[in-house]
């Protein structure tokens, strides 16, 4: 074990669980709406039970959904963003896009979102969704994809003309699994004191025990100097913390 990264090590205690996943990961759903999970009508259709309309007022049965979002294995708490553009006349809470009667192909998400990183045990997940500055056009892929036969191409949201101009929102979710703030004495921690005033010091050799101790060590001097957390902030002390975070979770 001596030789294993850390994400190999989570892999092998994983591996010795009765679920052998992880509490917390990107379980949740992106699209629970015009699902067969949701649907309870006599006729079996599930497109028009359950609209994408529908979803921000009515409540699911047997999930949820949410924009890069993450749950528990059980799907009890789930957590997503919410996003407005100022523009638009709702939240954007899930992804949008066709049923299978709307789209030429069958049902397709017409959005724009990325997966940029992942480790197997999702200690550290990072996504990526644009967002328009403008009202999202709903009703013109809608009705756009309607007129288009089989033999056509997908109208699809760029070529709305939405994102033109580059006018939109780049919205980075970026998640990390880590027991950050523990107790610990920190006030006699003299050689944390030295390196957070220290603007030339870069973290490089420090654990993840290490390094916790130091989130731990501003969160808490901020609570008896307030202030203490925006200057280190400002200083990008916690910048170089984080980058040093992401290489002990993934390496």
């Amino acid at each position: 074990m001596n030789n294993k990264s850390a994400e190999q090590i989570r892999l092998y205690n994983n591996a010795t669980k009765e679920v052998p996943l992880e509490k917390w990961g990107p379980y949740l759903s992106e699209r629970q709406w015009g699902t067969v999970r949701e649907d309870y009508s006599e006729n079996g259709d599930a497109w028009n039970y359950f609209t994408h309309d529908q979803a921000r007022s009515r409540a699911y049965n047997w999930g949820e959904d949410g924009i890069g979002g993450i749950s528990d294995y059980m799907q009890n708490i789930c957590f997503a963003v919410a996003l407005w553009n100022g523009k638009d006349p709702i939240l954007k809470e899930r992804l949008f896009g066709l049923t299978n009667g709307e789209g030429i192909h069958g049902e397709d998400v017409k959005e724009l979102y990325y997966y940029l990183d992942n480790v197997p045990t999702h200690y550290y997940m990072k996504y990526l969704y644009k967002y328009p500055q403008a009202s999202f056009p709903y009703l013109d892929l809608i009705e756009k994809n309607w007129s288009l036969s089989k033999k056509d191409p997908e109208y699809e949201i760029l070529d709305t003309g939405i994102f033109n101009d580059n006018k939109y929102f780049d919205v980075f979710i970026e998640l990390c699994k880590l027991e950050l703030i523990f107790p610990f004495k920190w006030m006699s921690w003299t050689a944390g004191t030295i390196n957070l005033n220290n603007k030339e010091y870069d973290y490089k050799d420090c654990s993840l025990l290490e390094l916790s101790m130091y989130i731990t060590y501003i969160f808490r001097a901020d609570k008896f100097t307030p202030g203490t957390k925006e200057e280190i902030f400002k200083k990008g002390t916690f910048d170089k913390i984080l980058i040093r975070l992401k290489e002990n979770l993934i390496y």
